[in-house]
């Protein structure tokens, strides 16, 4: 009697068993897939503002080179001014 109430139970349990792992494998492979799919969308939006990030830094970096380049400009034409005058009073 004991062993057919051990058998009954085994029978009735374990479909149960394999319907809850399977369950709880489908749920854990979507939360995987969910997991994945958030990575991919947060690090394009990560790439994305890095690209913003380095076009601006060179941006500046040029608009930098240009005020110098003007500065050099003018300085050399005060030099020449400079030196013209120095010739003319002399």
């Amino acid at each position: 009697m004991k062993s057919l109430g051990v058998t009954i139970l085994i029978t009735c349990v374990f479909p149960v068993a394999v319907v809850a792992s399977t369950a709880l494998s489908d749920r854990v492979t979507a939360s995987a897939d969910r997991v994945g799919a958030l990575e991919l969308r947060l690090t394009s939006r990560l790439d994305r503002g890095e690209g913003a990030d380095v076009g601006a830094a060179g941006q500046r970096t040029d608009q930098r080179l240009n005020m110098s380049q003007v500065i050099a400009g003018i300085a050399t034409l005060v030099a020449v001014i400079s030196l013209v005058l120095y010739a003319i009073k002399k």
